[in-house]
């Protein structure tokens, strides 16, 4: 209510003022043009303000829009400038020499394209040397396969060799046969009698609940021949 009976007195004062002025004494002026003063800080300047700071706003975006996709990247990782933002904030920090700032994101695009060429390269740099290291390693795989598949036909014959290579198990092969198709065991275990030495070698262990190792599969030899075999589980 004070607000509307200050500007009612504002408004009355001034066009007396205008109208009569010369029946107003010097104090009667000064208030006058004091009470004018505060209604146009308070209330015409601020519009002025904003209309100032919305042209300004609306030049940074009509830049913003004719920016290209890798200069708007640049504007966003120097400055934080979205769309979004200037649409939504008063935006007063960017200056508006928009020809020093376009050179500035030119600069930056520049230096990221020049960047990113060396991770490319980089990259590519990489993916080559894993390709050849890929390589390397198949060549010596296979060579070690090769120079394995010799021994093992030289020392138990090409039918034993190709059984051995297939991880295959049969009866009245010897230990050293075992031990090259399937591997050592995890556990051993021995009968000695007279005549023989029973073995039993056990394989595949398996995590049971308790965190134990459980083998799974079971080789039985006499006198280190393989005569029989069995499945755990």
């Amino acid at each position: 209510m004070w607000k509307l009976i200050l500007f009612g007195v504002t408004a009355l004062g001034t066009y007396g003022l205008i109208t009569e002025g010369d029946t107003f004494d010097a104090g009667e002026k000064w208030i006058i043009y004091a009470l004018i003063a505060l209604h146009v800080y308070k209330y015409v300047w601020p519009v002025i303000i904003n209309a100032i700071i919305y042209n300004k706003r609306n030049k940074v975006l009509q830049f913003y829009q004719s920016l290209s996709k890798r200069e708007k990247d640049a504007a966003e990782k120097l400055w934080n400038l979205t769309e979004s933002r200037i649409k939504n904030t008063p935006y007063k920090e960017l200056s508006t020499d928009f020809d020093a700032l376009r050179k500035k994101l030119k600069k930056e695009v520049k230096k990221e394209n020049a960047n990113s060429a060396i991770r490319a390269k980089a990259a590519k740099d990489l993916k080559e040397k894993n390709a050849r290291n890929a390589e390397l390693g198949r060549q010596n795989k296979k060579y070690a396969e090769n120079k394995r598949k010799q021994f093992l036909t030289k020392e138990y014959g090409a039918e034993n060799t190709k059984k051995i290579l297939q991880k295959k198990v049969w009866q009245g092969m010897n230990k050293a046969m075992l031990n090259e198709s399937i591997g050592r065991p995890v556990k051993k275990q021995e009968q000695i009698h007279k005549t023989t030495v029973k073995n039993n070698f056990f394989y595949n262990p398996r995590k049971t609940r308790k965190g134990n190792d459980k083998p799974t599969f079971r080789v039985d030899l006499e006198n280190d021949f393989v005569v029989g075999w069995k499945d755990l589980e």
